[in-house]
């Protein structure tokens, strides 16, 4: 099933033609051996011209060019309420998923998240302990974490998938708590406050605003 147009209260000028137009490219007996390719194009086209109708679809084109690389997508409609803390999860999931990258083709910044306790001017590649199992490990639970937080989301105005998202940062915070707290691995500083940052006020906004999205 292809993308279909906006749901029904949101009105869309162009929604009509922009549908009849993406049809028209899909099963033109003029594409051979790139269909799909084709139809991904067009499609991502048409999506341009809706977001440009609402921002609630600017964060559902970026959604769907994640879900939807093929041109052809399993849901129908974009969430009912888009708001500053969606597109802040989306922004979050997305950056984690080049920290993945990161972790898999470098230990620098895994090194420098997970420093380990100051000894001087020792450099941290010595006094961190992070090996590149490690920092492998890390990168594919972030990753996994990421995948969550995109579906989240989505179905953000669906208890489980939003109580799902909280805990992902509830595990976050405790991870990275426990590490520089407890087990003294990272350090009170810039590589380990961003994610400590992230995952805090996350966590605090969407308890907030657990009734405005979950109806």
């Amino acid at each position: 099933m292809y993308l279909v147009p906006p749901r029904n209260e949101l009105q869309c000028p162009i929604r009509d033609s922009c549908k009849t137009s993406a049809v028209q490219s899909i099963s033109s007996p003029n594409i051979e051996g790139s269909h799909t390719d084709w139809a991904r194009i067009s499609l991502l086209r048409k999506l341009d011209t809706f977001c440009l109708v609402s921002k609630r679809w600017q964060v559902y084109c970026l959604l769907t060019m994640v879900f939807c690389p093929s041109g052809s997508c399993w849901f129908e409609t974009p969430p009912a309420h888009i708001g500053f803390l969606l597109i802040d999860i989306v922004q979050v999931a997305l950056t984690s998923v080049g920290n993945s990258i990161q972790a898999y083709t470098t230990l620098s910044y895994t090194q420098r998240l997970y420093a380990g306790p100051a000894n001087g001017k020792t450099p941290e590649a010595v006094t961190s302990l992070v090996t590149p199992l490690s920092a492998r490990t890390f990168g594919t639970w972030t990753f996994i974490t990421s995948i969550v937080r995109l579906y989240a989301a989505y179905h953000i105005d669906e208890p489980a998938w939003y109580q799902v998202a909280i805990w992902t940062y509830i595990v976050a915070w405790g991870h990275f708590m426990s590490e520089m707290a407890v087990y003294k691995t990272a350090r009170w500083r810039g590589p380990w406050l961003a994610p400590a940052i992230v995952a805090t006020s996350s966590l605090v906004w969407m308890t907030m605003q657990y009734s405005y999205y979950v109806k």
